[in-house]
């Protein structure tokens, strides 16, 4: 085994749904409800748990929501 010294470690690629949020971010919409697939998400409550983990490691003001089984995403940003 061996070792390598570096200067700085490199930085992770943007996940999916970071890029997800950055993008409704940039929007301008203070509502969205999120669209998801079959193949993307068993059920709304995975989606909507995925979501709000996102949301959260984002540090983004946004606030995830489960109404009737859709997930919608708000801006708090636009809805103060």
């Amino acid at each position: 085994m061996k070792f390598k010294a570096i200067e700085e470690l490199p930085r992770a690629k943007k996940k999916h749904l970071q890029k997800f949020l950055e993008d409704f971010m940039n929007s301008g919409e203070a509502y969205v409800e999120v669209i998801f697939s079959d193949h993307e998400y068993k059920n709304s409550k995975s989606c909507y748990s995925c979501m709000y983990i996102a949301a959260r490691r984002s540090k983004q003001a946004i606030r995830v929501a489960r109404i009737d089984g859709r997930v919608f995403l708000i801006n708090l940003l636009l809805t103060r």
